[in-house]
């Protein structure tokens, strides 16, 4: 069955109604975009508040199943304008011969669209299923669930006060990434205009940090412990520089997903980088095997004396 019948007299009327089609479409796409996003909103939520999650493998699930219904209304989104502009050019012919060809070229990419969108629902439907069934938190907002969260949740910057720490710290930039074994804990590089910048952001972090040392406490030392879910800490560490910096929740969500399972890819590390840049270069020299060219700071493992038996918090990192 045609959708468009160059046959019909009242051509006007079914361009008018397959243009009402499309815009339906499109509305329905943008409603489920906008579904997707509010999911990837209570989710990274959760997972930079909770210090446990549920099942770390049932969560990876739902964020690579949440990608692709990204993806796929990305696509659908693009293929309706498509759709919509090929709808608009039937007006630019000039003969009965040409509107016959781009008619019969327009019906088949509207079935071919079309097609693809009942696809799309259908895995729509899983997706929300996966949510609704294994992960109410992602959806359900109500007083109970916030205080269960909060119950369990850490600093977001994984840090820690030590208010009779008192030693002066020097106004100079540090360049190293010291990942401490022994002390399980990772000391990340900084610059000292950052430093002095948060000391003197009332408005930001009204006067929580009172010294150069606080501010290093706090946002510039990691416990191990803040990456106990390896494959998590890659999504968050990811997501949370991406968004930071370029603030794409798609680019954000999409690399994120992607390197949840790069096993070689340290947490800690991608914590360290300032920015994309750096990160980006620390991925090239990972996959090249070029560590040693990896100059945007220095990264040392300090290892526990052999005599220690490594802790199993050690482990988060070093191996899976």
């Amino acid at each position: 069955m045609s959708i468009i019948n160059t046959k019909e007299m009242s051509l006007q009327h079914q361009f008018a109604e397959e243009l009402d089609s499309i815009q339906k479409k499109i509305k329905l796409q943008e409603n489920t975009r906008e579904l997707c996003f509010s999911y990837i909103k209570k989710i990274t939520d959760y997972i930079n508040q909770a210090n446990n999650f549920q099942n770390e493998l049932k969560l990876t699930e739902i964020l690579k199943a949440l990608n692709d219904m990204s993806i796929y209304v990305s696509t659908n989104l693009e293929l309706l304008i498509e759709l919509k502009q090929k709808l608009y050019n039937l007006d630019k012919a000039s003969t009965d011969r040409e509107m016959a060809i781009k008619v019969e070229q327009y019906n088949l990419f509207h079935m071919n669209v079309f097609n693809r969108l009942d696809d799309s629902d259908m895995q729509f439907q899983k997706f929300n299923s996966l949510i609704l069934d294994n992960y109410a938190f992602v959806i359900h907002t109500n007083e109970e669930k916030k205080e269960e969260i909060k119950s369990s949740t850490v600093d977001l910057n994984y840090g820690f006060v030590n208010t009779k720490n008192v030693e002066t710290v020097e106004p100079l930039d540090n360049n190293v990434l010291r990942i401490n074994e022994k002390d399980q804990k990772a000391y990340l590089p900084y610059k000292y205009s950052d430093i002095e910048r948060m000391l003197n952001s009332r408005r930001k972090h009204k006067g929580k940090y009172k010294t150069a040392q606080d501010v290093i406490n706090n946002v510039y030392t990691v416990p191990f412990s803040a990456f106990r879910f390896p494959m998590i800490s890659r999504f968050r560490e990811t997501f949370n520089l991406i968004m930071k910096e370029k603030k794409d929740l798609k680019d954000a969500i999409f690399t994120g997903v992607e390197v949840m399972g790069y096993h070689e890819l340290n947490p800690i590390i991608i914590r360290a980088c300032q920015n994309i840049k750096e990160f980006d270069i620390y991925l090239d020299c990972l996959f090249e095997n070029e560590l040693d060219q990896f100059t945007c700071f220095e990264i040392k493992f300090e290892v526990a004396p052999i005599a220690q038996k490594r802790s199993k918090n050690a482990e988060y990192f070093l191996a899976e």
